[in-house]
């Protein structure tokens, strides 16, 4: 069974996206900063990140590398 929660984390307090965030297996996002919150995902957090085929920002890609996010 899965269960999805889609929100605007500019609407929730940090604590309240923390939380949310701590308890995601799957986070997916457009590329922004945003992603940052990656750092306080849980271990097994994947990240899926959505962004244009002719940009070539890998700024999140490595960083959910360097936290053992990607195989």
């Amino acid at each position: 069974m899965v269960h999805s929660t889609v929100t605007d984390l500019s609407s929730m307090t940090y604590a309240q996206q923390l939380a949310l965030l701590r308890k995601a297996n799957i986070i997916v996002g457009a590329h922004g900063a945003g992603l940052m919150q990656l750092l306080f995902s849980a271990e097994e957090t994947v990240l899926v990140e959505i962004h244009p085929s002719y940009r070539q920002d890998r700024h999140f890609r490595h960083l959910a590398k360097m936290l053992h996010k990607v195989c």
